[in-house]
């Protein structure tokens, strides 16, 4: 059972040390959506976000998110397997956008 997850952008009190510690029964995730930028004329470009979710059933329910519809496309994968099981995840977008990309 997993114990810690890597994170980015998604840091919990802003820690810079890209490791968030998980209560026990949450989730690690990985989340991807694509984002339209104003200041580069509406370019599509993608986000990506790893972290904790909490062992409640808010984070149960974050980690199928994806099972329903969002104005930006984006999806999300969660796991508890192992240490840091979320570097292994890379949730893809219909459409191809994220699609076969490895990503921080």
């Amino acid at each position: 059972m997993a114990t810690k997850c890597r994170c980015l952008h998604q840091c919990p009190d802003g820690a810079r040390s890209g490791v968030c510690y998980l209560q026990p029964g949450g989730y690690c995730f990985a989340h991807a959506e694509v984002i339209t930028t104003a200041d580069s004329g509406g370019a599509l470009s993608y986000e990506v976000t790893r972290g904790c979710f909490p062992a409640d059933i808010e984070g149960l329910l974050q980690c199928k998110g994806a099972h329903s519809e969002h104005w930006a496309p984006k999806n999300i994968s969660c796991c508890q397997g192992e240490d840091f099981c979320n570097d292994h995840l890379f949730p893809t977008i219909d459409g191809g956008v994220i699609k076969g990309r490895r990503y921080p």
